[in-house]
């Protein structure tokens, strides 16, 4: 029961009307608005976090495992061939890559996501969510959307902190034009 909620609040408000193709461009527009965010960040402030949050690069890391994994599942599900994957694996954070490398690879993950939703997928084939349950293509693609929704509300709260404008004001400073 607490599932169904759960996904008719989250999954299904946010699919409403919206057909196949809509729901694409709403996730592709959500992932270029979150990466037009994140490319203008100071690579020095990619380790910060606040209070509930994981830092930025990790955020990072683990938007692009997601947009992976989604696009991996729309292929399974086109091919009705439901894919199996561990929760934790989404978690392991962005370790010691660079941050330019963070960035390139939530590209990639936008691309192979938009690549896998070129064709609607039959609504009957589902692939399991942990948190609500079978999920069709169009579930999944309005999941993207709700994941972004939340990880930006995560960024603001990160950038919004004291620290996080320092350093971005810093950043700002040194690299704007020196008057003589």
């Amino acid at each position: 029961m607490l599932t169904a909620l759960k996904k008719k609040r989250d999954i299904t408000s946010t699919i409403g009307h919206s057909g196949w193709f809509e729901l694409v461009e709403r996730a592709a527009a959500a992932g270029d608005t979150f990466h037009a965010r994140i490319a203008k960040l100071p690579p020095e402030v990619d380790k910060l976090k606040a209070g509930g949050t994981m830092a930025i690069r990790d955020i990072v890391a683990h938007v692009s495992d997601i947009n992976f994994a989604t696009g991996t599942i729309l292929e399974g599900l086109s091919q009705s061939k439901p894919i199996k994957f561990k929760v934790e694996k989404f978690y392991v954070g962005a370790g010691g890559k660079r941050w330019d490398a963070l960035l390139y690879d939530h590209l990639e993950s936008l691309d192979w996501l938009q690549d896998q939703a070129e064709k609607p997928i039959s609504s009957m084939r589902k692939n399991a969510h942990h948190i609500y349950g079978p999920l069709n293509g169009r579930e999944w693609l309005a999941h993207i959307v709700n994941h972004y929704e939340y990880h930006t509300k995560q960024l603001d709260k990160v950038l919004g902190t004291s620290r996080a404008q320092k350093l971005i004001a810093t950043y700002q400073g040194e690299s704007a034009p020196k008057n003589r």
